[in-house]
């Protein structure tokens, strides 16, 4: 099923490529392009299950690369991946955005919103410590 959703996914970002569709059509996109397909998986209320498909399709190209410098800029100007509980819980939540769209959901959002504002927070203190301020 994630094959298919996926395939799904990548060909309706192939028509989109630079801007994508926008944020509020993405489920409605896929779930058109299975009916069109006429796909076992139509009807289903099944999309992506793929976060950084996610991205392509709701932002295209240009957005998708704008969201990987801002994460990877918030990570990199706060030290975080000097602390190895912040690394592991960002190689969780980046592991899980292949086979999840963790951020569609309101849970998804709290766990990795709250975990990143935790761990960062206890990075930034030890890090202050470090350097005396």
């Amino acid at each position: 099923q994630r094959f298919e959703l996926w395939n799904n996914g990548w060909q309706i970002f192939k028509e989109h490529l630079l801007l994508g569709v926008g944020t509020g059509d993405v489920v409605d996109r896929c779930h058109k392009r299975l009916e069109e397909t006429h796909s076992p998986l139509a009807g289903t209320g099944l999309h992506t299950h793929n976060q950084y498909l996610n991205f392509l399709l709701a932002f295209g190209l240009l957005g998708f690369l704008a969201i990987l410098v801002a994460f990877g800029r918030a990570i990199l100007v706060n030290h975080s991946c000097r602390s190895l509980l912040f690394t592991a819980f960002l190689c969780i939540t980046l592991i899980s955005f292949i086979t999840e769209d963790t951020l569609e959901t309101l849970a998804g959002i709290l766990f990795v919103a709250l975990g990143f504002c935790l761990l960062d927070s206890r990075t930034t203190k030890i890090h202050l410590k470090k350097t005396n301020l």
